[in-house]
This record gives structure tokens, sequence and C-alpha cells, in this order.
């Protein structure tokens, strides 16, 4: 409110003083406005990236809580816990509730008795109480991840008069020759990376934490060398894709930072088949350098049926495939030997 002349001050310095007091107020205010637009333009700039920007650019509708999601869920978190009621012998769980434990799991009884003392009847003390059931409660404890180390020890052998010819059992086979790494292990760092969603960075840190020293380097020759050991299972997958008549096929681009004789970002492509039976679905993906039809025509070499896809002129030049398609792509050096193994001499 501006002042009257009947409000103002008597003296030049409470004049000053009011003067400074309301361009305080007046830049505290032209403050708070601006910084109001500041954030109205950020949250504009942020709707119209979300519906506007390049799909990479997009925000999931669930990231932005990435950082409350604790407090959004704990109340459906107390309910599911609050809907357990307890009985004698049993928990009952109400319609809703949380899920029973899985029967499979190992169980630990804990008993909590009471002691002698307080067996003894409140009414006469020579009557000794009788156990006439159980409440029970279930409880998940968790076991943090924990490794071990296989020693394989081959005790050699040899003749002590001839002093020749030493002899020691043969290793069994390993995935990795001379790795440290063992099938349950490549089994967890997989999982963990293309299931749970875990950078092979984070695992190296987990790895630390329980005292194993797992570089990011070693993790990624092991991802490679695995691709490699499953890759008669790929081939199985495509061969049953194609002994099915219908076929999705697709393709995204798929950038590469350290491909040799390309460009950190240039683009190549990652292709997706979807096949086999309708209650058994089948996914298949292979990276390409490339979006030249040879791809998906070398994919579906020999295979018999249809063909559905979006409009990419890549995929016109596919046509019918003759049978030994298949083989002849092998002879030529466009497919490996091994992807026959699949066929049979009547579909060659």
């Amino acid at each position: 409110m501006i002042p009257t002349p009947v409000d103002l001050p008597d003296s030049i310095e409470d004049l000053r003083a009011l003067v400074l007091r309301q361009q305080e107020q007046h830049e505290t205010e032209i403050s708070e406005r601006d910084e109001e637009i500041t954030q109205l333009r950020e949250y504009i700039r942020l709707l119209k990236s979300q519906r506007f920007g390049p799909s990479s650019e997009r925000t999931a509708p669930d990231q932005m809580g990435l950082f409350n999601e604790a407090e959004t869920l704990c109340e459906e978190a107390s309910s599911a816990e609050e809907a357990c009621i307890e009985v004698p012998a049993h928990a009952r769980r109400k319609r809703g509730g949380r899920r029973p434990l899985p029967a499979y799991l190992p169980r630990e009884e804990i008993l909590h008795d009471l002691t002698e003392e307080q067996k003894i009847c409140g009414n006469d003390p020579s009557h000794r109480l009788v156990r006439i059931g159980q409440d029970q409660l279930e409880q998940l404890a968790f076991v943090p991840a924990s490794a071990k180390v296989l020693v394989h020890v081959r005790p050699k052998y040899a003749c002590a008069t001839c002093k020749d010819g030493v002899q020691t059992a043969p290793m069994p086979p390993q995935p990795i020759p001379k790795s440290l790494a063992t099938p349950s292990l490549l089994a967890q760092v997989a999982v963990s990376k293309y299931v749970d969603g875990a950078p092979l960075y984070r695992q190296e840190a987990m790895f630390r934490r329980i005292g194993v020293d797992l570089s990011r380097a070693t993790l990624a020759f092991w991802m490679i060398k695995m691709g490699d050991l499953t890759q008669p299972l790929l081939d199985r997958f495509l061969h049953a894709i194609h002994d099915h008549d219908y076929v999705l096929a697709d393709e995204t681009p798929f950038q590469v930072l350290k491909e040799d004789g390309k460009r950190a970002t240039s683009q190549s492509f990652l292709w997706a088949l979807r096949g086999g039976s309708a209650d058994r679905p089948l996914l298949y993906y292979e990276y390409a350098p490339t979006r030249g039809g040879e791809v998906i025509e070398r994919m579906l070499a020999g295979f018999q049926g249809f063909l559905q896809t979006d409009g990419y002129s890549g995929y016109d030049a596919l046509g019918e495939q003759p049978p030994d398609r298949a083989k002849s792509l092998v002879n030529s050096g466009a497919l490996p030997p091994s992807y026959l193994a699949g066929y049979s001499e009547t579909q060659l």
C-alpha cells in the first residue's frame, strides 16, 4: 500500500528507510516472479519434449517417480501388510493381501516360548500350563550373495621304476579355458546384465563389496565369449522360427561406440524376428552394421510362409524363398556351415 501524506515519516532518515524497505520488497517480488516464470518455462519445455521430441529423449511415464517411489508405494505396501490376519496355528490371508511365501524356500523355526516360571496358572500355582496350540508368523530373510573358490586338484602319477610318463586326469570341459569363470558365474553376470538391467560397471562394484576384484574389461570379455558359446542355441531358435509359417520382422537403429571402419556417431541396426506358435512365441535378435535387405534375406533363408513387416523397402527384395536357399547361402560363404545343423535332408 502506498503511504498517504499523513503516513509519511517526519524525518529524512525515516523516509529514506521506508523507501529502502519498499525497494527491497519490490525486488523480492520480482525475484519470486522470475523464478516462477523460469520454472513454468521448464515445465513447458519438458511437456513439449515428452510429446513432440525424439523417442530417445522422451521421459518414461514412471521415471519422474524415481526419487519418491518409496513414498508413493508406501500406502499400498502398508495395506498389504495389514491384510494378514493372525489366527491360531497359521496366518489367514485376506483377499487382496500379501501372497504367501513360496513353499520351496527353506524354513528356519525360531521358538519364542514362555519361561518355566511363566508356565504356571495365575489362579492356582499348583497347576501347570499345557500347550494347546501356537501362533505362527512367516517372515522373509535375505542372505547376501556369497562366492566360493573351486580348487581343481589333479594329482600327477609316474612310474617310480621307469622314471617316465607322468599322467594326470584331464580337466573337465570349461566354458572359457584357463579362465576363473565357472558356468554359474557366467550365468549370474549375463542374467544381471540382460535380465535385471545391471551394467557391468555396477556389477564390478557389487563383486567388490564381497571382496572379489573383477574389472569391467574382464566381464565384457566373458560376455563376448558367452555370445560365441550360445550361438548354437541361437541357431536353434532361428530354425524353430522357420518351422512355422508366420513371422514378424522389424529393425531399429543401434549405436556402437567402437566399431571397426565406422564412426561412433554412425548407426548400426538390431534386427528382430518373432515367430513360433501362439502359445510358445520365439524372439530372435541379430546385430548388423547395415539396414540392407541382404540381412533379412540371410536371416530368413529357406523360410516358407508369411512375413509381416512395416513399409520399409528393404523387405521388398526378399520375395519367396526357395527351399534350398539356405544351402546356397552356405555354399557361397554368406552363412557358416553350422547354420544347416538344424535342418533335415528333406528341408535342404
